[in-house]
């Protein structure tokens, strides 16, 4: 089964993702992102991977959080950290959870259907 590639391509200033084969995936414009080769887009696996270093700043800024909550004396303080570190906790579980799946999305596909 061959891997999908995202592609990132730039539209004014602003660099969008786009789909191999879809309209405006391939440009002259075209740039590798991080740890890229030229002209090379990133497998579900390498994205997958960047999804993992994400999660692990955002735990990293969730426990930092916490951490300010703890100390924290006036109730106005502690409301908006507690509101910050629930934020912070939703965006963690996705972007774990989405890095995991699509780390190992080829790992789990049989036949055209998850296992």
């Amino acid at each position: 089964m061959e891997e999908t590639t995202i592609i990132n391509w730039k539209e004014g200033p602003c660099a969008k993702p786009a789909w191999s084969g879809s309209r405006g995936a391939i440009s002259a414009e075209s740039t590798p992102g991080p740890g890229e080769r030229e002209g090379r887009g990133l497998t579900l696996s390498e994205l997958g991977m960047e999804y993992g270093r994400t999660a692990s700043a955002l735990y990293a800024r969730l426990k930092a959080v916490e951490e300010e909550y703890r100390r924290a004396e006036e109730e106005s303080e502690r409301i908006a950290l507690g509101g910050r570190a629930r934020l912070l906790r939703g965006m963690y579980r996705e972007c774990r959870a989405t890095g995991e799946y699509l780390t190992h999305y080829y790992d789990h596909r049989r036949g055209g259907e998850l296992k």
